[in-house]
C-alpha cells in the first residue's frame, strides 16, 4: 500500500512539473528530441507512416505521418525534413548555430500569413528562420518550396 501511495506521489510531483515548466523550458527540451528523431530518418524511410516522437507534455509529434523525404544544405546548415499529414504537407525546419536563415514562403491556400509553427503549436510569425529559433513547421505547399531550395544550393 505504501508503494502505491509512494508512485501516486511520485507521478503527481512529475505531473506538476511538466505543467509548471515555461514555454523556453519545453523547447529546450522538445527541440533537441525532434532534431534527434528527425535526423534518424533515412531514404529507406521514405512513403513510410513515422511513429514519432514523444514531448515533453506527453503529446506524439509526427505520430502517424508519411516522410516524404528531406533535404539538408551542409553549407547553410539548414535541415528540412517534409511529411503529409491528413493529406497535407508539413515541413520540419531548423537552422544550425552559423548557418544561414531561410525565408518562410506563403501558404497559396492560406491568406492569414500564418503558416508556420513552433512545437508548441504557438504561431511562428517571423518572415524567416533563424539559428537558434528551434524546430519549425511550416504548413501548406512545402514539396515546391523544398524542391526550390535544393535547387538553390548556392
Amino acid at each position: 500500500m505504501k508503494a502505491f501511495f509512494a508512485l501516486a506521489l511520485l507521478l503527481s510531483i512529475s505531473a506538476s512539473s511538466a505543467e509548471e515548466r515555461t514555454l523556453g523550458e519545453q523547447l529546450a527540451i522538445d527541440n533537441p528530441k525532434v532534431v534527434a528523431y528527425l535526423e534518424k530518418l533515412t531514404d529507406s524511410d521514405v512513403g513510410k507512416k513515422v511513429k514519432g516522437v514523444r514531448l515533453s507534455d506527453g503529446s506524439i509529434e509526427l505520430k502517424g505521418c508519411v516522410f516524404l523525404g528531406s533535404h539538408v544544405n551542409t553549407a547553410k546548415k539548414q535541415h528540412i525534413y517534409t511529411f503529409r499529414s491528413d493529406g497535407h504537407e508539413v515541413s520540419y525546419i531548423w537552422i544550425d548555430k552559423g548557418g544561414s536563415s531561410l525565408a518562410v514562403p506563403p501558404d497559396p491556400n492560406d491568406e492569414s500569413g500564418e503558416n508556420a509553427s513552433i512545437l508548441s503549436g504557438d504561431v511562428f510569425t517571423s518572415p524567416r528562420v533563424e539559428p537558434g529559433d528551434g524546430v519549425i513547421i511550416l504548413y501548406g505547399g512545402t514539396l515546391k518550396w523544398v524542391a526550390a531550395q535544393k535547387a538553390s544550393k548556392r
